[in-house]
């Protein structure tokens, strides 16, 4: 019998899209919950945790985010937007950027180029996927479970896309914002290792 090396997922469900994907993959009902229960802590504990969702839900993504820091417990979100799906950033506690420092960047990214909210613009919107979505998303789902099972390999923090329009694939890291309160603390360490007496620098 061989054995499975992607680890357990616990999904957060609570649309269309996300009870047709955990319906695709074979969920067991078990791992399927809500974010109203994960956030009340009486869903049951996995070794990675799986937000799906259409539209944009900033604020259930860093409540996601936040929680798993505080647990130690790796994550990675599912989106499926008007023009693609999204998998990702594949965030692993003590290891790589945080959902907030993806957020960030993908604000300075953007720039000035957009005079609104994106999310906002696409929350609420009315799902429109076919059985393909699903199969690509769940592929792009494997390659990031992939990467958390076998370790995260420089930089971390990938975030993988699926053009629904020309049909590209892409990925990208995600580098951690200088100091953010939920991930820098893996680097605190050495920055005192590395830091030097103020006299040292006067020499």
């Amino acid at each position: 019998m061989s054995h499975d090396p992607r680890p357990q997922c616990l999904y957060l469900v609570g649309d269309t899209f996300s009870r047709r994907l955990t319906e695709h993959r074979g969920v067991p009902p078990e791992l399927q919950v809500s974010f109203e229960d994960f956030l009340n802590d009486t869903a049951p504990h996995a070794d990675v945790v799986v937000p799906v969702h259409a539209g944009g839900d900033p604020g259930l993504r860093d409540e996601t985010d936040r929680i798993c820091a505080e647990r130690s417990t790796p994550s990675v979100g599912l989106q499926l937007l008007p023009t693609k799906v999204l998998c990702g950033p594949v965030v692993v506690p003590g290891r790589t950027a945080c959902y907030a420092c993806y957020r960030k960047r993908a604000a300075q990214h953007a720039g000035t180029a957009r005079p609104y909210d994106m999310d906002a613009a696409l929350s609420g919107l009315p799902e429109g996927f076919g059985r393909q979505h699903l199969s690509v998303a769940s592929g792009l789902l494997d390659l990031a479970l992939t990467e958390i099972a076998t370790g995260v390999t420089g930089i971390g923090g990938t975030v993988r896309t699926f053009n629904l329009v020309s049909g590209a694939v892409s990925s990208a890291v995600t580098v951690s914002v200088n100091r953010c309160p939920r991930c820098g603390g893996r680097f605190s360490q050495a920055r005192a290792d590395s830091a030097m007496p103020v006299p040292e620098l006067l020499r």
